[in-house]
Parts: C-alpha cells; sequence; structure tokens
C-alpha cells in the first residue's frame, strides 16, 4: 500500500496560501474462499484509491477586513469484484453464450459447495468538491461576517452482477420417472439441466447535485452587558439528475394503457417519445431563508441570560443526493426462470444461453410496474427540504464556592420530514365487506355482490380491485415530506470548578418528544402525534473527581515523609454516573385493549428477572386481544408505559505513589457498573420487551433467549473490574 501526502504553505505579504494533497494510489485486496481454481472461485478483487486535495487562500485587505478561499476535492473510487482475476471472462472461455457479461455464473449444486462470480464489477468513483468564500468585517461594536458556500457531489456507480447468469441444480431434473428422490443435483449440472436460473443487466448511473448557500450575519456589542447576534442564511440544493436521464416514476395523473386508461402509470424523465420533459428529479426550492437570533445579556457581573431562535434548514439526504431513492425502470433487467413441475423438466439447457431474447433496453413502457409495486416522486411535492426552528433560553448563575448553575429551556420544532407511505391501501370503509374482500373479482360470489373487474384482464381479489391504484397490487410508495418532530425539554445543570480536590457536573433534563405518524387507518385519517421511539422522559447525569483530604498538604493525616505518607495520601476518586427513564413500548402487532392492567401485577423493573419464569412477564398478555377479522385494532402505542430504565455507575479510585522528582507510580481500580445493574435489551426485539401478541410464550418477556445457568444475551453487560499500574520516568 502506498500513501503520499504533500503540504505546500506560506506568506506573501498580506496574502496567505496552504496547499495540500494526500493520496492513497493503490491498495488491493483479494477476498473469497481459496477451495476452487481461479476460474471458478467466488474470490473477489477489491481496488482501492483515495484523493484529498485542499486549497487555502486568506488575503488581509485592510487592517479591518480579511478575505479568505478554501476548498478542495475529495474522490475515493473503489473498484469490487473478479475484473483481473481469471474468472471475470471465464463463462464466455467455457462456451458460456447469450449473456450480459462473460464471468464464471454463479453456480448453486444441492448438497454441495457452489462457485462461480456473484460480482463482477462494481466501481463507484465519485467526486465531491467543496467550495467556501468568507469576508470578516471589524467596524465599531460590530463584527459581521457574509459568505457563501457550494458543493459539488457526483455519484458514479456502475454495477455489473449476475450478468453472466445464477444457475441452481437440484435433483429433480435428474429423478428416474415415478421413483422420486433418486436423482443427484450433480448429475443435473453435468447435463446443464437448470431448476432455476436468474439474469441482470450491467448498471450505470451518474447522479449529480450541487448545492449553495448565502449568509450574512452581526455580532454586535450593543455595551459591556449586551450582545446581539443576527444573520441570515439562504440556501437551494439543485436536485439530483441523472447523466442519461436513467429516472423514472409513478405518475397518478397519466392514464395507465395496460389498466383501461386508469390514472397511474409509470413516467421517464428526458426528452423524446414516451418521456415527461423533466432533467431533475424534483423541482428546485427558493424559498429556503434561514433567520438566526441570539441575544445574551449579563444583568451582574455573575449572572448571565441567553436567548436565542433560528431557522435551519437539512441538506438533501445522502442517498437521495446519489439518486438512491430514485429508480430506474425501463433501464435493467432482471429475469428468472424455473422448473413449473418441480424438475420433471429442466427449465432449460444452460449452454444454449438464455431461454428468451434479452429485452430492449431502455424500455420506456408506462405499464413496465404493472402487477407489481411502484415508487412515486413527485417533482412538486418532494421539493422542500426538512425545515427545523431552534429555540431556546438559559440562565446562568455563579454561585459561592466555585459552582456555577444553570437553568434552561431547549425546544426544537421540525417540519417536513421526508417519509415513505403506501398511497395504494385499501380504505378501512370496505372492512365491513368482510371474507368477500379475499373472493377473487370474478368469482360468482364477487358478481352477485355487484363487483366487478376495474379493467379487462384484471386478474385478483376483491380487495385488490377496490384499491385506489389496482394495478399496482404490490403498494404505491409515495416519497412525501408530511412527518413533523416536536422536542421540548427543561434542562439543570450544576457544576463546580476544581477547588478543595473536589469538581463535579451534575445535569438533570425533563423532556418530551412527539412524531407525527399514520396511525392504523393509514391515509385515510389525519396523522397522529405519538411519543418518538427514543423518548426518554427523564435524565440526569453525574461525573465527579475528588482528591481525598489525607497525606501530606492535606487537611487530615498530613505526614510529609515516610510509610505513612505514603500509605495515606496520593488517594482520589471519579465516577460517572447515569440515570434514565425507559422508552415507549409499541405493539409489534396492534391489538385492542381489554382493561386489565398493561403491567403485569406485582412485576417492576426493581423484580424483574428473566431467568425466573414467575418474574419474568413485563406486559400482561390479559391486558391485549387480537382485533377481530376485518376490523382496525385500537392500539400500537401503549400510554404510560416505558421500558425499563437504564442505571449504570462507573468508578475509579487511583493511588499515586510520588517515588522522587523523576519517578511517579499510579494504581488505578476501574469498576464498570460497579452495582452489576441489567438493562434488559435484545438484539431480536429494538425495544428489548416483545410486543407481538400472536407470540403468547413469549409476549411480555425481555430477552426470551436467557436460560438458565447461560450467559444472558439480551441483558447489558455486568460489573468489570480492572487494574492498572502506570509507571512515568
Amino acid at each position: 500500500m502506498d500513501k503520499v501526502a504533500v503540504k505546500v504553505d506560506g506568506s506573501f505579504g498580506k496574502n496567505k496560501l496552504d496547499i495540500g494533497y494526500q493520496g492513497l494510489p493503490r491498495k488491493d485486496q483479494i477476498y473469497g474462499a481459496v477451495a476452487f481454481a481461479p476460474t471458478i472461485s467466488q474470490n473477489v478483487l477489491v481496488d482501492t484509491h483515495e484523493y484529498h486535495f485542499q486549497f487555502n487562500y486568506s488575503r488581509t485587505l485592510s487592517p479591518n477586513l480579511l478575505f479568505s478561499l478554501r476548498t478542495g476535492a475529495s474522490r475515493a473510487p473503489r473498484t469490487i469484484g473478479a475484473i483481473g482475476l481469471p474468472s471475470a471472462t471465464f463463462g464466455a472461455t467455457a462456451g458460456m453464450k447469450g449473456y450480459y457479461t462473460p464471468e464464471t455464473p454463479n453456480v448453486s449444486i444441492a448438497a454441495m459447495t457452489g462457485f462461480g462470480v456473484g460480482l463482477r464489477n462494481l466501481s463507484d468513483p465519485s467526486l465531491d468538491v467543496p467550495v467556501y468564500a468568507d469576508l470578516v468585517w471589524s467596524k465599531g461594536s460590530h463584527q459581521m461576517k457574509f459568505g457563501a458556500e457550494y458543493l459539488n457531489l457526483n455519484a458514479i456507480e456502475n454495477e455489473q452482477a449476475g450478468g453472466g447468469g445464477s444457475f441452481s441444480f437440484g435433483p429433480g431434473e435428474t429423478d428416474l420417472p415415478a421413483f422420486p428422490l433418486t436423482g443427484v443435483g450433480y448429475a443435473s449440472y453435468l447435463l446443464g439441466e437448470v431448476d432455476y436460473g436468474g439474469l441482470s443487466s450491467p448498471v450505470y448511473t451518474k447522479h449529480s447535485t450541487r448545492y449553495w448557500s448565502f449568509y450574512a450575519q452581526d455580532q454586535w456589542r450593543v455595551n459591556p452587558k449586551l450582545t446581539v447576534n443576527y444573520g441570515l442564511r439562504w440556501e437551494f440544493s439543485v436536485p439530483p439528475w441523472e447523466t442519461n436521464n436513467e429516472m423514472a416514476s409513478f405518475d397518478p395523473n397519466i392514464p395507465n394503457p395496460g389498466a383501461g386508461g386508469l390514472p397511474g402509470a409509470v413516467t421517464f424523465w428526458g426528452d423524446g417519445p414516451g418521456r415527461n420533459g423533466l432533467r431533475h428529479m424534483v423541482d428546485t426550492y427558493y424559498k429556503a431563508f434561514g433567520p438566526r437570533l441570539g441575544v445574551a445579556y449579563a444583568p451582574t457581573p455573575k449572572t448571565v441570560v441567553r436567548a436565542y431562535y433560528g431557522i435551519l434548514y437539512a441538506p438533501m439526504a445522502q442517498d437521495n443526493a446519489e439518486g438512491a431513492q430514485m429508480p430506474s425502470y425501463g433501464y435493467s433487467a432482471s429475469l428468472s426462470d424455473f422448473s413449473h413441475n418441480g424438475g420433471v423438466t429442466p427449465a432449460f439447457q444452460w449452454d444454449g444461453g438464455w431461454p428468451t431474447p434479452l429485452p430492449t433496453l431502455p424500455n420506456v413502457d408506462p405499464t413496465i410496474q404493472n402487477g407489481g409495486s411502484v415508487y412515486y416522486e413527485d417533482p412538486f411535492l418532494s421539493r422542500r427540504p426538512p425545515m427545523s426552528q431552534n429555540l431556546g433560553f438559559t440562565l446562568q448563575r455563579e454561585l459561592p464556592g466555585g459552582m456555577l448553575a444553570e437553568a434552561s429551556y431547549v425546544g426544537k420544532l421540525t417540519d417536513r420530514i421526508a417519509q415513505n407511505v403506501n398511497i395504494n391501501s385499501l380504505n378501512p370503509k370496505y372492512l365491513s365487506l368482510g371474507f368477500l374482500l379475499d373472493a377473487d373479482i370474478n368469482s360468482a360470489q364477487a358478481i352477485a355482490a355487484g363487483y366487478t373487474p376495474p379493467y379487462a384482464g384484471f386478474t385478483g381479489t376483491v380487495e385488490d380491485a377496490l384499491l385506489p391504484y389496482p394495478q399496482y397490487p404490490g403498494g404505491v410508495t409515495f416519497h412525501q415530506d408530511t412527518q413533523n418532530a416536536f422536542y421540548h425539554s427543561v434542562e439543570a445543570k450544576l457544576q463546580k470548578h476544581f477547588g478543595y480536590g473536589l469538581s463535579f457536573l451534575v445535569g438533570y433534563t425533563y423532556s418530551k418528544e412527539l412524531d407525527s405518524q399514520y396511525g392504523l387507518a393509514g391515509i385515510y385519517a389525519p396523522q397522529m402525534k405519538v411519543r418518538s421511539v427514543l423518548d426518554r422522559p427523564q435524565s440526569l447525569a453525574i461525573s465527579y473527581t475528588y482528591d481525598l483530604p489525607f497525606g501530606r498538604g492535606k487537611h487530615f493525616l498530613n505526614v510529609s515523609n515516610g510509610p505513612l505518607a505514603q500509605i495515606v495520601g496520593g488517594w482520589s476518586v471519579a465516577g460517572i454516573h447515569t440515570y434514565e427513564t425507559g422508552i415507549p413500548i409499541a405493539l409489534t402487532t396492534p391489538a385492542n385493549l381489554t382493561g386489565q392492567p398493561l403491567r403485569t401485577p406485582g412485576i417492576n423493573c426493581g423484580n424483574l428477572d428473566p431467568l425466573d419464569p414467575t418474574k419474568d412477564r413485563f406486559l400482561n398478555l390479559g391486558a391485549f386481544a387480537p382485533a377481530a377479522p376485518f376490523t382496525l385494532p385500537s392500539t400500537i402505542q401503549l400510554q404510560g408505559v416505558n421500558t425499563c430504565g437504564f442505571l449504570n455507575e462507573n468508578i475509579s479510585v487511583i493511588k499515586a505513589f510520588p517515588i522522587n522528582e523523576r519517578v511517579h507510580v499510579d494504581f488505578t481500580a476501574e469498576f464498570f457498573n460497579i452495582f452489576n445493574r441489567h438493562d434488559w435489551l435484545s438484539g431480536i426485539y429494538t425495544q428489548g420487551v416483545d410486543t407481538n401478541i400472536l407470540d403468547p410464550a413469549g409476549f411480555g418477556r425481555y430477552g426470551t433467549s436467557c436460560t438458565p445457568y447461560a450467559i444472558c444475551s439480551a441483558a447489558t453487560d455486568p460489573r468489570v473490574v480492572e487494574f492498572n499500574l502506570r509507571v512515568a520516568f
């Protein structure tokens, strides 16, 4: 691995220049198994490069005026796959034909180890270029700053995965007639009789976006007691575009020729027949103005009052900026074929190539997603960035004894958070149809009830036919900016600066965090406010260090020399204590309440024990009942019930042994989770507790994987004690 770094800087009169470059030209590594010859192995070559360039320039225009310009470029091209290895072309060498790419195909054989290439090539030579320009002007009691920011993002992806084919060989193709289980997968492989085959076309995309912002701000020292900061920021993002316009989305306003002209079909970006004339994923939003105001006032030398308000806009999400949210319907193909009779006859013979002609790409057919699911990005409605209003107030007071007290209010109101919502769900008013919803739309039962197919050739159930867009039974995922979040908190802090051997910091927060979300009726009812999944109403944090007042120069046992001085002196204690209440509990399977207590009577976080069958159920199963068929349950998030909180204490005891002026020995004993408290968490259930009422054995229990006499995988770490000895000389 090579690494190159170069930096040049200097001052030239009123100018200062700083130029730097750092590069990792090449880092090759091969990953994978070595069980097969290189021509058929699953090995991949990972080739990584990194290039970083920076340029900083500043000029003092006058004693009170400074200009600076900063820019750079970051590029980290990476290639992963079989390119450069023998397996990258061995498929074509061995006679495979009629596939997209020439690598050794990915082969799976029943009861044997598979081989072949899963990924021929994945490269993403992306490039990011930021530019910042600032002008700082000091005049009287004002310090003003003006600036601009620019960001150029380019995300390139070249992917060849599955282009040589993926093939599975089972025993069915070589079974003797009327004698099942007599075949062998390897025999089917030798004959080339494919049980299942898949094929994917290569994909090449280049998504680009630009970001601009301009700002002006001023720090005005009105008088020795009052300082005011105010400013305005204007920003906008040029939404992503794809170099070859390989973007497509659902449009609810255009007729679908494959669904009898019903509204709702796929629209394709770009110019030309079958396209919508659009270039960017969404429209540019030019109204993101963010005012800022901050005030600091000191009525007395020991008292400070601060208040602030500001509007901030979140930059476009990285995956959205790189086009990950935008599908490329019609620009790539994923094909599959399989034996339709359990292997009596194979899907096809693989040495003859793919059994059907490869589709012509691009395919700008508006019906391309009919019968499946589709993604919806509205160029106008989805253009606005998330906006946060940040506000706060703080009162700070210096107290005797070197202590500082602080009380604050902190608020954050965020609007227009993006969320994916299925707008093709069944209207709850149809639930009264009951089991008729499951009937085939062409059945006598449906016809007798007056329900007919929404268009000629439609197949599906009555429920499918009643969807807003019946041509997409898999759903219509709308990427909309309709979610809101609200955070309010009152915070108190007491801090003691080091004095008399003691320093500490105590912080307490009482807060509430709410999110808006759709309820059980989906888009057919207004969004409701619920507690955020991370809402912890109360938290207390304590940290401290204390040099014990014993030994030389201290208040007690002030012994200057000798063994006693070494024994009683040099002791100190430090600790961090954290206490937090639990988070909300949401049911995995929504249910109705029966009126019984939500928590198991007699069980609380203090006596809960996942290893004791009499004390292991936190929630009361009898408090919940599944909703009747074709009705909406009443409850998702439980009211007034939290998970168990988090309690933890870490304490250190340090003993210093000064040997002489040059040699010093420190012995430290560290106790993590000193009281051996447990937070019952699980990697299976994010809340730590099983909330699936359809699992009566595990419902309401923490860490159902815990077993007696075994390590409980659902508990936080036990008490850990560490000893350290440090000699400094």
